[in-house]
């Protein structure tokens, strides 16, 4: 992987319920309304500041863009993304 790389991170959707729990009716219907449970977690790794942008742009809140400038390097959360430009 070539540094510097980003990856703008986003939740969509619903967990399922767990399958020990689907025979519980009441614990189904709480996951399925939203009630208990959670949301997926995506994440997508890009080389080019524009195409994070652009996908920053879809779903402005709801996602987070973060930055990884060196190998062992801590993603570094971008906190202006309607900035990001090319670099030379």
């Amino acid at each position: 992987m070539n540094y510097p790389y980003y990856i703008v991170q986003w939740s969509e959707g619903r967990l399922r319920c767990p399958p020990h729990q689907r025979m519980i009716s009441a614990v189904k219907r709480m996951y399925e309304t939203g009630r208990i449970g959670g949301k997926k977690l995506v994440e997508r790794q890009t080389q080019s500041p524009t195409e994070a942008k652009n996908l920053w742009a879809q779903d402005r809140m709801n996602r987070r863009v973060y930055v990884v400038k060196a190998r062992n390097r801590h993603r570094e959360l971008v906190r202006r993304p309607w900035e990001l430009k090319e670099t030379s």
